[in-house]
């Protein structure tokens, strides 16, 4: 973060004009610095910065008379992100309506942008190596958060497809994340909630709620988790307990079922403990898809930890 003069910063070409600050939002935004440490910029070869994220921010800091703002910059950035991220900042100025104030937290950001918002902070994780905090609060989210929104991004194509056409709601895609080691079932269950285009009116029902996806999804990790535990019973059988000892190894399995289901929501990625009978040890295993994913596990596990260093 740098202070950088707000006459070395410049409109992105990708951007469309915000919408003209009015007084109340200047007030607001005067009074909470926080809201003003969202600005991103790319260097120019010109000269000066170019104004990916923050346009409204460094209007209002204009009408203000600020000599400088503080930025983060970003380098190298490619177009392409930097075209990404101007459309960002453009559709959460959308939501600024003219004497709309600006509150203490975040704004709300359009429901299609979401997609794009997770594919971006998955971009500044692994080019930019910044970490999911602050990936997380460039976009007005906590790291729980920004983990479950990247977590999205692991479904498979097809329901990130009907995420894109607008079939499915982001958090009914953010319900689906907790399948996505079991990613044909995700996709089958997408296709079942998803409001598809062209479906006959006679085979419409009303929109499946984010609840409704809910306690389809936990139904899906029931029937899996029963299907493990018959696979417990059976090592019991095959490891000769019998009578308390085999009760014992029951009773463990369904509490160990309950931790994982608790560990995954919790954490945003699948959790799985395994348990021996015979010596009553165990581990816990976090599957994850990519070294992206393994710092945002790892950062959950031990914040302010940075495993990529060195």
């Amino acid at each position: 973060m740098i202070a950088v003069p707000i006459e070395h910063i410049y409109r992105s070409p990708h951007r469309s004009l915000a919408p003209t600050p009015d007084p109340a939002a200047l007030a607001a935004w005067l009074n909470n610095p926080a809201l003003r440490d969202r600005v991103l910029v790319r260097p120019r070869q010109p000269g000066g910065y170019e104004l990916l994220v923050g346009e409204f921010a460094w209007r209002l800091a204009q009408a203000a008379r600020f000599d400088t703002l503080p930025a983060r910059v970003l380098q190298p950035v490619d177009d392409g992100l930097a075209q990404q991220l101007a459309a960002l900042d453009a559709d959460q100025d959308t939501a600024r309506l003219p004497g709309t104030t600006v509150g203490a937290g975040h704004l709300p950001w359009c429901g299609r942008a979401k997609m794009g918002i997770a594919r971006a902070m998955r971009v500044l994780r692994q080019e930019q190596r910044w970490s999911l905090t602050a990936a997380a609060e460039l976009f007005g989210l906590s790291r729980a958060e920004g983990a479950h929104y990247l977590r999205v991004l692991t479904l498979p194509a097809p329901v990130l497809d009907l995420i894109e056409q607008g079939a499915l709601s982001f958090g009914q895609a953010r319900a689906l994340s907790r399948l996505t080691a079991w990613p044909e079932r995700a996709r089958v269950l997408a296709h079942k909630v998803a409001a598809l285009p062209g479906t006959p009116a006679r085979a419409r029902r009303r929109p499946y709620s984010v609840r409704e996806v809910e306690r389809l999804v936990a139904e899906v990790l029931r029937r899996e988790e029963t299907v493990a535990q018959a696979g417990d019973a059976g090592i019991g059988k095959r490891a000769g307990l019998t009578g308390r000892m085999a009760g014992q190894v029951k009773h463990a399995s369904g509490d160990l079922g309950r931790a994982e289901r608790l560990l995954t929501e919790r954490c945003g990625f699948p959790v799985q403990i395994d348990f021996d009978p015979r010596t009553g040890h165990g581990r816990v295993m976090v599957r994850f898809a990519s070294v992206d994913e393994f710092q945002t596990v790892a950062e959950l596990l031990a914040p302010g930890i940075d495993f990529e260093d060195g």
